[in-house]
């Protein structure tokens, strides 16, 4: 098949020479391609995680035989949470519709990725012109976040500037041939929105992680860069850590109060927390007299697998949010691919369901307190760790690995493809 991927925000395999961790679409689209389909994945210019335009116009690159990447060129923006956030996603889009319609080839499936809702919604509606059957895979429920995230007396306002977005929404989710998303919970929602019954070809499956390689020499360099930090492994301490955006959507001050509660009890216990975003700079300001928090910043694929290597638990320190509730996100098959217990902010929703049916992590509630009486037990008492961590390499290999998951997937767009061929006039009403 020759398969469009439309997903605007998630690293590619040209940032930083290679040496990003691919996720859900970089993975696909090369299993795609080892598959023997013939694979483009539309995405920006503008490098979502990175902050910066990675070419100053429309570019198409190959990743490798049967896999290219068609840069559209879009607007930058400083901050992820901003109007000129919104205006760049809506200016890709209108570049989005435009490009491809004047595309020389047209692709036999299209996996449109949500968000955003006006790029989902374009790829459906280019696919019904085309009669091309197109997926709509939720990563999250937009425009619901955001307009949830304003402040409730400018939320009038709010609903006005979001409506096209929520318009956009509906139509993708409702005209689309096929839903998939992350988690039931996400499935059974763009079901609802999209005011559709579920069929054999709505399915979840969850973000999953690839395990990967690096050289020995970027190994060694990962190595040296954490000694350099003093992020070790050393008998009779913890070491916690975190891999994601460090933005509004992060909560960090139980994780402070955590720390000092352990200090004063002659507890060893290092959080390191990695990742760039707008929330830097305010829990740089708060750490600086936590010298338990170690902050490095961005990393890349090296030096993560050596911190996790090195590591005992993983953090998932989130708001408590529906968006979250609802969502297994990807650092959580990170972690547990490294045979790391999942720290939980959160103290419902799925992964709280999941942590506590499979005993690879537990919640904390959001609560200081709680976090380093955990942390405090597995001090104390390894074995209650070592458990942990035994269910934690369960759980990936039963539930996360990205190689079974994945493929699995494309089997079911493959499905999705010779039902549409099949059955050319069975779009969904």
């Amino acid at each position: 098949m020759k398969i469009w991927l439309v997903q605007r925000a998630e690293p590619t395999p040209h940032d930083d020479q290679g040496s990003q961790r691919l996720m859900r679409v970089g993975n696909l689209g090369k299993m795609m391609a080892a598959r023997g389909h013939s694979v483009v994945w539309w995405t920006s210019t503008f490098d979502h995680n990175g902050g910066r335009q990675r070419f100053a116009q429309d570019v198409r690159l190959p990743v490798e035989p049967g896999f290219e990447i068609e840069y559209v060129r879009a607007p930058g923006y400083k901050r992820k949470r901003s109007l000129a956030r919104l205006f760049a996603d809506f200016r890709l889009a209108q570049r989005f519709a435009v490009r491809v319609r004047e595309a020389s080839e047209r692709p036999d499936l299209i996996l449109a990725s949500l968000p955003d809702p006006r790029m989902a919604r374009d790829a459906v509606s280019f696919g019904r012109e085309s009669r091309v059957p197109v997926v709509v895979d939720v990563r999250d429920f937009w425009p619901d976040v955001i307009y949830q995230h304003v402040p409730s007396v400018l939320r009038p306002a709010g609903r006005v500037v979001l409506a096209p977005m929520a318009r956009a929404t509906r139509l993708a989710l409702a005209e689309a041939d096929a839903i998939t998303g992350v988690t039931e919970s996400y499935v059974t929602w763009a079901l609802e929105r999209g005011g559709r019954q579920r069929t054999e070809c709505d399915r979840a499956f969850p973000l999953a992680w690839v395990p990967s390689t690096v050289a020995a020499s970027e190994l060694s360099e990962a190595e040296s860069f954490w000694d350099g930090l003093g992020v070790r492994r050393t008998p009779h301490k913890l070491m916690v850590v975190f891999v994601g955006v460090i933005g509004h959507w992060a909560n960090f001050d139980p994780v402070l109060l955590a720390a000092k509660i352990l200090r004063q009890r002659n507890l060893s216990v290092q959080f390191v927390i990695c990742g760039d975003g707008d929330a830097r700079a305010d829990l740089l300001a708060k750490a600086r007299d936590t010298p338990e928090l170690v902050l490095p910043g961005w990393i890349g694929k090296g030096r993560m697998l050596a911190l996790l290597q090195r590591a005992d638990i993983g953090l998932a320190a989130w708001v408590d949010h529906p968006n979250f509730r609802s969502n297994i996100g990807n650092k959580v098959a990170e972690y547990v691919s490294a045979g790391l217990p999942i720290a939980l902010s959160l103290d419902r929703g799925v992964l709280k369901e999941l942590l506590m049916a499979r005993g690879c992590g537990f919640s904390y509630g959001g609560r200081g307190e709680s976090l380093a009486d955990a942390l405090a037990e597995m001090l104390l008492q390894p074995a209650t760790l070592d458990t942990y961590k035994f269910r934690a390499n369960a759980t990936f290999r039963e539930m996360f690995d990205g190689n079974v998951i994945y493929n699995d997937m494309i089997t079911h767009l493959e499905e999705v493809y010779a039902s549409h061929r099949a059955f050319p006039h069975g779009r969904r009403s």
